[in-house]
């Protein structure tokens, strides 16, 4: 998936990493409830402008948040990179605890 120059790989990271800041509802490991086993959004069509890369990017760009539009995709690509990481590093993590036997 490509939007104005991100392209999206549908790893669903920014899903298990991005909502609690969101007001959208969670599932009980505080992914995004309508996350599906795909990693495919189950409301892609009514899904909310934070998740709508092609529309905010652009945006953000007349808001004055970035110069431009190549600025706001690094930031994205950034964003998306330390999402994949950090669910890399907390995959069984669950309130500080490990789904791993010790």
């Amino acid at each position: 998936m490509v939007a104005d120059g991100f392209t999206c790989d549908k790893c669903g990271a920014c899903c298990k990493v991005a909502v609690p800041i969101a007001t959208l509802p969670t599932r009980d490991d505080g992914a995004c409830s309508f996350l599906g086993a795909d990693n495919l959004c189950l409301a892609y069509e009514a899904r909310p402008m934070m998740c709508r890369s092609k529309i905010m990017i652009p945006a953000s760009v007349k808001a004055g948040l970035f110069k431009n539009e190549a600025e706001a995709i690094a930031v994205k690509r950034k964003q998306c990179e330390s999402y994949r990481a950090f669910v890399a590093a907390n995959e069984g993590v669950k309130d500080g605890i490990t789904s791993e036997a010790d």
